[in-house]
């Protein structure tokens, strides 16, 4: 491939060279997104010249694939001014050509950033218009092929999160595994390997280490098969934070540093807020507490660098845990309202959820009953589905206890 494009280089410019190198360049891109992932220099330069390309082309398909693949380099490091600029630019696009293929592609493209900086509304009016059209359009799924992952299905795993963050955990996980149930590993393997992914962190955020661990170890396989160093990266960092939430600290900590170091060395800073996270908490359980510190001060640069206000509620409770394992429960609980805070500013009910369980039994183990059964009664009340889940489980004991 980069031979024929360095031959097409040496070739007088016009648009027939010009539509051949494209063609060549979204292939290259795509090969190299499973093999070194989006935000290698190489595949950020391939989907680079593409977009440029087919912007001159006006042609949609093109314009959204390179739209796409210049989405996938920006998102894994972290970009998200550039993705919503990118998702904004093929949505006006969409609209004058009239496409609707094209607005799935920018639904996804805005529904995702718009999640990973907090915005879940506008994240879920995105990816359920990008989810709907692509339902309704029966040629979206082998055209989707094509793309660095098929953005019509992936919409439903990006989706996911936010159903989780909004307080539904059950739909969450509905949707997460109906997206792993309409592929076809062999011919969209990087759209498997993204849904794979993605549910393996819903079974992190959910606190399901032993769901997010078996995803895990299927995308170990999948990566294995296919020689994926990416995704074998990726893999491995969700397999690690599985094993300290395990209880696993030292094992765990091992691979998730290791893994997510690789990651990192790729351009990668996407997750980086919740990845800390689960350093933190295994350097909590080791009993290293400035190590752990040092990770959520990490965590907290990552989130002013990169806004992906998303986890900005987990790091706050990160940093409450530890100021508690040191006695601090005062500032601990400062800690504690800032994420009560952060998450209704978000319209996030289970981050609410865990913040205000936190600080109730904060507050019940000074003896303030009655303030903690005040602060959990109305968030738990809101409830109506995931009673299984661990957050709710714990949040109904303490509250009967409370009550």
């Amino acid at each position: 491939m980069r031979e024929a494009l360095e031959v097409l280089g040496k070739l007088p410019a016009g648009s027939r060279r010009d539509e051949r190198e494209l063609g060549l360049l979204l292939s290259h891109g795509q090969a190299l997104f499973g093999a070194a992932g989006g935000a290698a220099p190489e595949t950020v330069a391939a989907f680079a010249r593409a977009k440029e390309l087919a912007l001159l082309g006006a042609d949609p398909d093109a314009v959204s694939r390179a739209s796409y693949g210049m989405f996938i380099a920006d998102m894994i490091a972290g970009r998200l001014d550039r993705v919503l600029a990118n998702g904004n630019e093929l949505l006006g696009f969409a609209e004058r050509a009239n496409d609707d293929e094209t607005r799935i592609t920018a639904g996804r493209i805005l529904g995702s950033s718009c999640a990973l900086i907090g915005d879940l509304l506008s994240a879920e009016e995105h990816l359920g218009r990008a989810i709907e059209l692509s339902r309704r359009i029966p040629t979206m799924a082998p055209r989707g092929d094509s793309f660095a992952h098929n953005p019509g299905k992936t919409a439903q795993a990006t989706l996911s999160h936010v159903r989780w963050s909004r307080g539904f955990p059950d739909k969450a996980r509905q949707l997460a595994e109906g997206a792993l149930r309409m592929i076809d590993q062999k011919s969209e393997a990087n759209t498997a390997g993204y849904m794979m992914t993605w549910a393996g962190l819903l079974g992190l955020l959910m606190r399901q280490p032993e769901t997010a661990l078996g995803h895990a170890k299927d995308l170990i396989a999948f990566a294995a098969e296919r020689g994926s160093r990416f995704w074998q990266t990726v893999a491995e960092w969700i397999e690690g934070a599985a094993l300290v939430e395990l209880g696993r600290a030292e094992d765990g900590l091992a691979e998730l540093t290791s893994a997510f170091g690789r990651f990192a060395a790729l351009g990668g800073k996407q997750h980086e807020p919740l990845i800390r996270c689960f350093e933190a908490q295994a350097y909590l359980r080791l009993h290293r507490p400035e190590d752990s510190e040092d990770c959520l001060e990490r965590a907290r640069r990552s989130l002013a660098e990169t806004n992906q206000r998303f986890f900005e509620p987990g790091v706050q409770l990160g940093s409450a845990a530890l100021l508690r394992h040191q006695g601090k429960d005062q500032e601990a609980e400062a800690f504690l309202w800032k994420a009560i805070e952060l998450a209704r500013n978000q319209q996030s009910k289970s981050w609410e959820l865990r913040a205000a369980t936190s600080l109730a039994q904060l507050w019940s183990d000074q003896g303030r009953r009655a303030e903690a059964h005040a602060l959990l009664a109305p968030i738990y009340g809101w409830f109506t589905e995931g009673f299984a889940v661990p957050d709710l489980r714990e949040a109904k004991a303490l509250h009967d206890e409370l009550g």
